[in-house]
């Protein structure tokens, strides 16, 4: 019954369902063909040079394949229905297993949404829509994809990501994200979804010495845009194609045009790169744009290179088909709000005293090194004034190493003091933009490289500047109490002493300032209580801090580092944060608020700024704070998300240094230009809302029919472990509860091969479950399952015929299809099965759902005699079954040649506004160089051929582009869909001694239940011949029941089929259980029980009967003696 190397390789001989005579195969026959695995379609036989060349197609996968016989051989294979004809047909399980393999591996053709099912993860209405209304619509989505931090971006794309390997449309994934990111992500989407990706790092490339091209050596990739913006890997990565690549970050690809000139970052060029290198992209960035339209136009023409010709004719209408956006403010229900408060610190006279010598010392040598143009000295003194703001610990640390620096620097036999090496220079600034993306080691040592710059010319004045630092350093000893800190320490405290069990999220720029508040806080009770995070971490370590944090009611505080701000998410139970000093680069502030305003977080989230009166830094953050509040009481809480933009243009580090450097009585002037500068950003920012970028909003109506139809059509656990049981029952194995939802695997060494488990193996098919135990899950798009779908539906493993019993009187034949139609450019296949019953009594042909199998019984005999009339029913019919075919078939392809012409006519009008706009601006230069030819003659001509050129190629480029779109949007239209499997269905009355009675019977039911809800008011409808798992759908007023009718002679069992149990499960209230008694009695026929949610009231009275029939019984006594206990307001009888 089960012959895994059949399967795999094809090496065992075709037995009863062949024919050797190599001669008689034709167009449309089955083959078997020597030394390629599987069964194939002859397409097309011709004969060449004594030779016969086939071209064939694998019923498995489509593939084309060209062979010659001889060499080859070839056998011809029985098809479904010549085996019916004959009368030969295979186990019906294995028919059952076929069809329901084919069922779970395109589950996506009933319900689009089938991951939400199987998936570790509670989507929300905004991520519901992106993905299945927006994204999924796409044959090969290319989206950017621009929500607020902290709505869920990591989620959405790994639905997408899910989505689009279920339906087989992408194998090969790129992943590029921020150094901080990558184990953040593959841990999202191990736990998540199920979905192992290797992390690529400098030292992971290292180990594919012997590997020609390291990318290729995986299909499921993370990397960080710092590695793979470097030379060398670039360069690999040129040579290698993606299914799909996915930036996080997206902003970060940055272009920047100054006038005429333009200036790419390895980012974006790495950006371009790669968006030619992928069918499907995704960009993720809740900053799109910064205020710089030709930086967003070269963003979004990473996604569409047609879109827009130019930054000046981008449009919100045309930008909705690539970008998704939606803001926090529109999902209010969903976020709590934010506060911001300043608590102000009083300095010592002693901190104040060290405060302003040290602006002095700073002051001095920063305007030295400004006019003598000697960067290196005055990133060393920005460097110093930082650490002051920071805490008195970290200018001790930084002065007393400049200190050493320096008078090693005495010690030098000649006066030849170093200068700013690039490296320091450009670590220090990607910090300044970036810090999560630079390793903070690295930062640190640069910084302690710059601390030792001086602008000494010779030995007595680096005298005098040492001279200046050990008074500085004398002043820093009169400091006996650090009043920033001890002012946290009473603060913490004093909250802990009111809610002793609230944590707090406590951030510093600086790993100094960390480490020594970690100590303090020690020191003052909390030793044992804290959690930290620096940049130097390694991925383990961050997470073990951050799941302490988490889950450890004894850690109530974690101070960490900007570096480790971005990618830890504290929302679910954290919503204090502290900025023991605010940060100079404003988007900073904005990410540090992120960490806890995300969703999940239920309170209101206090925002803690320490501001220490009386210094520079303290006056500018307060004007800009209260600048802040002015706006926030215009733009509500949206004015948290857009801080780093409307703070941008202060340039707050040149704001400080300028007025350390020229002195307080410049502070008036210099604060009202920036509050002027803020007012001009949040102008240009309420013009992009309007004018630039797309707010979506939520189409509920979109919603609620997905949800309906998802309900109905949902493709669950019980599912998949339903067909599991049934295949390894089958196949030899067993599976053994031996807890709730927990089983024991035992299987042979052919099904150990084929699904990769050991045998012994504790395996569980609920999510609930794997999430607490940590037990493995089988489930959709699992490894295990898509190895076992991949071979169940091959035709090879013979699941072509069968004969099954319909408990419900029907017969006829069930025929299952599969069709498959490609894009002329042969890269794009869109799947449909097709599922037909011509019923023998009506003559009518119908779809009906694949679960029609598990309302089916298997026969009691393995050997049963066809009657006569179902051959001559087979024969006749075959017409009327070709015409259905053809309409399901028309009706498909019009479908999907409809959408197709409708994306490739705005694709094509994008196409002809770019070029033609292109060519019009060429020919316009050409205008202006002509008016010139009398003047400059020489070069105007050259200019002139160059635009020529230029047009030439621009025609050239927009044939080549439009025939490509034209194939990409053309589907070749195929014959009709190939009869992959047939069963002959029949009655179970033919066996029954009361012939004719179990129709009527079930007739005479469901015709008193659609009496008895029509006198309800209640418009009900017959879908009992679909095969549902239920007999009726009842509507009134927008609400539906689906209802299951069990007849009864006089009364009796309640025996539900597992579809119909499982409908049940999954249906829950919306599912009701009528059962009729006296059906055949005109004057006591009547409905006695109406059960709503059966599932839940009889379960626990529910036997599940032999496990290859999945049948539920529940005695007539049980259910009798359960309904008069029934809450009258759930469940009712008589309505």
């Amino acid at each position: 019954y089960f012959c895994q190397k059949h399967i795999n390789e094809h090496n065992c001989k075709f037995a009863d369902f062949t024919e050797d005579e190599e001669e008689g195969f034709k167009e449309g026959d089955w083959v078997g063909i020597e030394g390629l695995p599987g069964i194939f379609k002859v397409l097309s036989v011709k004969e060449f040079n004594a030779k016969r060349r086939l071209i064939i197609k694998s019923l498995s996968d489509g593939k084309l394949y060209e062979v010659f016989v001889p060499p080859r051989r070839v056998n011809r294979l029985l098809k479904p229905l010549e085996r019916v004809m004959r009368g030969v047909f295979g186990p019906p399980e294995k028919f059952d297993i076929f069809v329901d393999a084919l069922r779970l591996r395109y589950a996506y053709l009933y319900n689009p949404a089938s991951i939400l099912s199987i998936s570790k993860i509670d989507p929300l209405p905004h991520q519901i829509e992106a993905v299945y209304g927006r994204m999924l619509d796409s044959p090969e989505p290319r989206f950017l994809l621009a929500d607020d931090v902290g709505l869920g971006k990591t989620i959405e794309t790994g639905m997408l990501l899910k989505e689009l390997k279920l339906r087989e449309r992408v194998k090969r994934i790129l992943i590029v994200v921020p150094p901080a990111l990558q184990y953040k992500w593959q841990k999202e989407l191990r736990e998540r979804f199920n979905e192992i990706f290797q992390v690529y790092t400098g030292e992971t490339l290292k180990t594919f010495a012997n590997v020609s091209n390291p990318w290729t050596a995986h299909d499921q990739i993370i990397t960080s845009l710092e590695l793979a913006k470097m030379s060398l890997y670039k360069d690999w990565l040129k040579d290698v194609k993606w299914d799909m690549v996915i930036i996080d970050e997206a902003h970060k690809l940055a272009a920047h045009k100054f006038g005429n000139k333009v200036e790419y970052t390895d980012r974006f060029r790495l950006g371009e790169l790669l968006h030619t290198r992928t069918r499907c992209l995704l960009l993720l960035t809740a900053t799109p744009h910064s205020g710089e339209d030709y930086a967003f136009y070269r963003l979004v023409s990473l996604v569409d290179p047609y879109l827009f010709p130019s930054e000046r004719d981008i449009n919100r209408e045309k930008l909705r088909r690539v970008m998704i956006r939606r803001i926090k403010e529109d999902l209010c229900d969903i976020f709590p709000p934010r506060e911001s408060k300043t608590l102000s610190v009083e300095f010592s006279e002693e901190e104040r005293r060290l405060y302003y010598e040290l602006i002095k010392y700073v002051g001095y040598y920063f305007n030295l090194a400004k006019e003598e143009k000697r960067r290196g000295v005055g990133f060393a003194m920005v460097i110093l004034q930082r650490r002051m703001a920071s805490s008195i610990y970290a200018i001790k640390k930084s002065l007393v190493n400049r200190l050493e620096r320096l008078e090693g620097l005495l010690k030098l036999p000649v006066e030849a003091f170093p200068e700013l090496a690039k490296e320091d220079l450009e670590i220090i600034e990607e910090y300044e933009k970036n810090p999560e993306d630079v390793d903070e080691e690295a930062v640190e040592r640069a910084m302690r490289n710059i601390e030792s710059l001086t602008m000494a010319r010779n030995k007595r004045e680096l005298e005098i500047e040492i001279d200046q630092i050990k008074h500085l350093l004398e002043l820093l000893d009169q400091v006996k109490i650090d009043s920033k800190a001890s002012f946290l320490i009473d603060f913490i405290k004093k909250l802990h002493a009111e809610a002793p069990n609230e944590k707090v999220l406590v951030f510093t720029e600086y790993r100094d300032t960390m480490e020594y508040l970690k100590r303090l806080l020690e020191d003052e009770g909390y030793k044992g209580q804290i959690s930290y995070i620096h940049g130097s971490m390694s991925a383990g370590e961050r997470e073990d801090q951050v799941e302490a944090f988490r889950k450890r009611d004894d850690i109530r505080v974690m101070v960490a580092t900007d570096a480790a701000a971005e990618g830890i998410d504290l929302q679910h139970n954290c919503h204090i944060m502290i900025n023991y000093e605010l940060p100079w680069n404003p988007n900073r502030i904005e990410q540090r608020i992120g960490r806890l305003h995300r969703y999940g977080q239920k309170k209101k989230v206090l925002i803690h700024n320490l501001l220490v009166k009386g210094t520079i830094e303290g006056a500018i953050f307060d004007r800009l704070l209260w600048k802040i509040d002015r706006i926030k009481s215009a733009m509500g809480e949206r004015v948290f998300d857009v801080i780093g933009m409307l703070l941008s243009e202060v340039k707050i580090q040149e704001l400080i240094m300028s007025i350390v450097a020229e002195g307080m009585k410049t502070f008036d002037a210099k604060i009202e230009d920036a509050l002027r500068k803020i007012d001009k950003r949040r102008e240009l920012i309420e013009m992009l809302e309007r004018k630039c970028l797309m707010r979506d909003h939520i189409n509920w109506s979109f919603l609620s029919s997905m949800r309906e139809s998802g309900v109905e059509n949902m493709i669950g656990e019980s599912d998949v472990e339903r067909f599991m049981k049934r295949f390894i029952a089958f196949s030899g194995g067993s599976l053994e509860e031996i807890d709730n939802g927990v089983y024991r695997i035992k299987l042979s060494e052919e099904l150990e091969e084929l699904t990769q488990l050991r045998s012994g193996e504790i395996v569980t098919f609920s999510r609930e479950v794997a999430e607490k135990t940590g037990i493995r899950l089988i489930t959709l798009g699992s490894s295990v399952m898509n190895r076992i779908l991949k071979a169940l539906t091959d035709p090879a493993f013979e699941g072509w015929t069968a004969v099954k019993i319909d408990p419900k009187g029907r017969e006829g034949f069930l025929f299952v299809y599969s069709y498959s139609v490609k894009n002329a450019k042969e890269d794009l296949t869109w799947k449909r099965l097709f599922m037909l019953f011509h019923d023998l009594n009506t003559r009518e042909i119908y779809a009906v759902n694949p679960t029609i199998i598990w309302d089916l019984e298997n026969p009691a005999s393995k050997e049963v005699k066809v009657p006569e009339e179902f051959l001559k029913f087979l024969s006749e019919g075959s017409g009327a079954l070709n015409e259905q075919l053809k309409i399901l078939k028309n009706s498909f392809e019009a479908e999907l040649r409809g959408k197709l012409e409708r994306e490739l006519k705005i694709r094509l009008e994008d196409l002809k506004n770019y070029y033609e706009t292109k060519i019009r601006e060429s020919n316009e230069r050409i205008r202006k160089y002509k008016m010139r030819l009398l003047i400059d003659k020489e070069n105007m001509e050259i200019a002139i051929r160059r635009e020529e050129a230029n047009i030439r190629e621009y025609r050239s480029d927009w044939e080549s582009r439009e025939r490509e779109l034209r194939d990409k949007y053309t589907i070749v239209e195929e014959d009709l869909p190939d009869l992959m499997a047939v069963a002959i269905v029949l009655s179970k009355a033919r066996f029954s001694k009361t012939k004719g009675e179990i129709e009527k019977i079930e007739r005479l039911a469901i015709e008193e239940a659609i009496k008895y809800e029509i006198s309800y008011g209640r418009k009900p409808l017959d879908v009992s011949w679909e095969f549902r798992g239920y007999d009726i759908v009842s509507e009134e007023g927008g609400e539906r029941r689906f209802i299951e009718v069990k007849g009864f002679a006089v009364s009796g069992d309640v025996e539900m089929t597992s579809n119909e149990w499982i409908a049940a499960e999954k249906l829950k209230d919306r599912y009701w259980l009528y059962i009729v008694e006296n059906a055949l009695d005109d004057e006591k026929r009547g409905v006695t029980a109406t059960i709503r949610n059966p599932y839940e009231v009889l379960k626990e009275l529910a036997k599940v009967k032999e496990i290859r029939d999945f049948k539920v019984e529940i005695k007539a006594e049980d259910w009798k003696s359960i309904i008069h206990k029934i809450d009258r307001r759930n469940n009712t009888i008589g309505d």
